[in-house]
């Protein structure tokens, strides 16, 4: 464990090194469905892909040992993954799927450097940029069509996992003071039986609950910063 923690943080440091000095603020490059690429100059993380139907492909970031940062989210022409690495915000683009009856089909992306990524101090002193990060989140559950929550065994649809989490997040109160408390109190796990929850997408990708909703919230302030 400590030597896992050791490898992701030296990465971290490299990463931000490169992304600082080195990488342009965008970078186009191309990948054949069904495979896996680095990103660009971020040596420790890849970026994968599966079929390309019916306009769209499976998309998720991962560090090269698996660790999920965004994604795993069905990407159309022009839908982002946003995400943090090295103290950097990242945006992911889809920019255009080219698809055969019979051939190779691939995708074009974009690959976006926002800026520096905010702390986490600056969004937990502002409870209405909170509150509004956390409704989001919900959202993004209540509006993943073919999504089911996995709860101490039992499978919800997106409304009923959505309804659950408004109902804990108003027993909790004043103990959530940002969009990280909701996902450690709430989002990730049985406050009953502590068991993990999860989500099995319509891709039938079964995933942890909590990685899912930090790669919404990384998304969610990806977007954000953008507009400003």
């Amino acid at each position: 464990m400590v030597k896992s923690l050791l490898w992701v943080a030296a990465l971290v440091i490299c990463v931000s090194g490169i992304a600082a000095a080195e990488l342009p603020q965008t970078q186009s490059f191309s990948l054949s469905q069904r495979s896996s690429a680095q990103l660009p100059g971020l040596t420790a993380i890849d970026v994968s892909i599966g079929d390309i139907t019916a306009g769209q492909t499976l998309t998720h970031v991962s560090w090269r040992q698996g660790r999920y940062l965004a994604g795993p989210k069905s990407l159309h022409a022009r839908d982002s993954l946003g995400f943090t690495v090295g103290g950097e915000q990242w945006s992911l683009t889809l920019a255009y799927l080219h698809n055969e009856l019979i051939g190779n089909d691939w995708a074009r992306f974009e690959l976006n450097r926002l800026g520096p990524a905010l702390q986490k101090t600056q969004h937990t002193s502002n409870s209405a940029v909170a509150l509004s990060e956390i409704r989001a989140l919900i959202s993004a559950v209540e509006s993943t069509r073919g999504a089911v929550f996995i709860r101490n065994g039992e499978e919800y649809d997106a409304q009923s996992a959505a309804d659950h989490l408004r109902r804990k997040l108003k027993a909790a109160g004043s103990r959530i003071r940002s969009a990280e408390d909701f996902i450690d109190r709430i989002a990730s796990k049985s406050s009953l039986s502590g068991n993990p929850y999860a989500m099995r997408l319509a891709s039938g990708t079964t995933v942890d609950a909590g990685e899912w909703f930090r790669a919404q919230l990384a998304q969610i302030r990806a977007a954000s910063t953008s507009r400003m």
